[in-house]
């Protein structure tokens, strides 16, 4: 019962010759309360009385680190605001999902998410993915792994400006690929290395929207 969406029914009846019990309960998960409703009734054979109890819960919490907010279900212990980076747009990520890529907790562009931490001082590790990222979109490893406190909250961006992938192929002036070839890309003060492939086929990720010049390591030519 802790992932987004999941609900929950239970019904109990129990009789004797004193008394006749019946308890109906529901639950549902979701991503920024739980909710929980019990209706009952209870008859008392020997006072010949009838009685009906029903009840509504409903739990949310908001966490605040560094000035972000993060709003989900009700912790107590060590949690995570989990926000959007703007260049993901109205991108949806799925946090602390599991095997099945069920989430416990989501975040969007206008609402930072809320994941509880279960047990501090203990190693911790949550994946995430993105839903719906532009194309060619690079927002990380999917993975967050710390040995939180208790009650202490931790901010994940998600997505950055060095978020976008080229891919290409590098060839000579008479057609025939640059093959088997390493080189690198600078902007400003960054750079980062690639290689290419037998095709000439290049791949390079972590960039962000400048422009860049190419140097190719052992061959006579100029940067472009």
């Amino acid at each position: 019962m802790n992932y987004v969406g999941d609900y929950g029914v239970r019904i109990e009846a129990e009789q004797d010759e004193f008394r006749d019990t019946q308890r109906a309960q529901l639950s549902y998960t979701a991503n920024r309360f739980r909710a929980e409703s019990e209706v009952s009734r209870d008859v008392v054979r020997k006072e010949d009385t009838e009685q009906y109890q029903a009840s509504l819960r409903l739990a949310t919490a908001v966490g605040m680190v560094d000035g972000d907010w993060g709003w989900g279900r009700a912790t107590s212990g060590p949690f995570v605001v989990a926000e959007m980076h703007p260049t993901l747009g109205e991108a949806t990520a799925n946090l602390d999902v599991d095997s099945q890529g069920r989430p416990t907790a989501m975040a969007t562009k206008h609402l930072n998410g809320l994941v509880s931490i279960s047990r501090p001082y203990a190693r911790y590790a949550m994946d995430y993915n993105v839903m719906d990222s532009p194309v060619g979109y690079d927002w990380g490893d999917g993975k967050l792994e710390l040995m939180p406190a208790a009650a202490t909250g931790y901010l994940l961006t998600i997505g950055s400006d060095a978020s976008y992938t080229a891919s290409g192929y590098l060839k000579r002036l008479s057609g025939e690929p640059i093959e088997y070839r390493q080189g690198r890309v600078l902007v400003d003060d960054e750079q980062i290395e690639f290689f290419t492939n037998k095709q000439g086929r290049f791949f390079i990720q972590g960039l962000r929207p400048g422009i860049y010049t190419v140097e190719l390591y052992g061959l006579q030519i100029s940067p472009v």
